[in-house]
């Protein structure tokens, strides 16, 4: 009868059903006494999870924050980083730093198909979602193609670390934030001098204007970024002002 009533969900007849009802009691208990709700634990994710790699960079970005509230899932969308990119390289990470090679690995996922356009043209639609039993699905697809791949990360796998190095991980966070900071700070001055990279050619391209001179700021900005992926703050921000007027130079 419990079984039906749960849509043919395997009943666990393993623990003690006293033992149950005496936690759930308790549990409920906590939840009446507002002064004790603090001490009361969730299933929840010890440390956030996220992505980095070939579509993201060298850090990781956070799609489920620490202490999430399991099971949970959740839609973020992705733009292509490259011209004429049909490929998209996505690595699952575990921590809280924002340097992606300063937290675990989970995995690896590697979406093929995308139709060749401009950079930041193409769209994928990113979906982190995880369920009772503690199971990560992480799945990338192209909505326009249907063109889709996903990976599956086992609770063992997320559990993996202990509890010291778990702990280990957020003194880490804390020790290093300042240099965090810095790297996040370059990363933001990057990507804006990327997304104006963008905006000039998606200009050009609209108004059919025949500039070679715009046209090729933007080529040889891109190759600039490519030969200086250790650029300082400063030498990105003399970039964005050489290109930025260019920009206003337009008609």
């Amino acid at each position: 009868m419990v079984q039906d009533f749960f849509a043919g969900k395997e009943v666990l007849n393993t623990v003690n059903p006293d033992h149950v009802v005496a936690c759930g009691a308790a549990v409920q208990a906590a939840v009446l006494n507002a002064a004790a709700i603090d001490r009361l634990q969730f299933n929840v994710t010890p440390l956030s999870i996220g992505v980095g790699g070939d579509a993201i960079g060298d850090f990781m970005f956070v799609a489920i924050p620490r202490n999430t509230s399991i099971p949970f899932r959740k839609v973020f969308v992705i733009k292509t980083t490259d011209d004429h990119q049909t490929t998209m390289s996505l690595s699952v990470y575990q921590g809280e730093r924002f340097k992606a090679a300063d937290n675990h690995f989970l995995g690896k996922l590697v979406l093929c198909g995308i139709p060749p356009a401009g950079r930041a043209e193409e769209s994928i639609a990113v979906c982190f979602s995880m369920n009772n039993t503690g199971q990560l699905k992480v799945s990338a697809e192209h909505k326009q193609t249907g063109q889709k791949n996903e990976i599956i990360i086992n609770s063992e796998d997320l559990n993996r670390l202990r509890k010291n190095e778990t702990e280990r991980m957020l003194i880490d966070a804390e020790r290093f934030k300042l240099q965090d900071e810095q790297f996040k700070m370059n990363v933001a001055t990057r990507q804006a001098l990327v997304d104006h990279m963008v905006k000039m050619r998606q200009r050009v391209n609209k108004e059919k204007l025949k500039l070679e001179v715009i046209d090729k700021g933007v080529s040889d900005t891109a190759a600039w970024l490519d030969r200086n992926l250790r650029a300082s703050i400063y030498e990105l921000e003399q970039k964005f002002k050489e290109l930025k007027t260019m920009c206003d130079s337009l008609p």
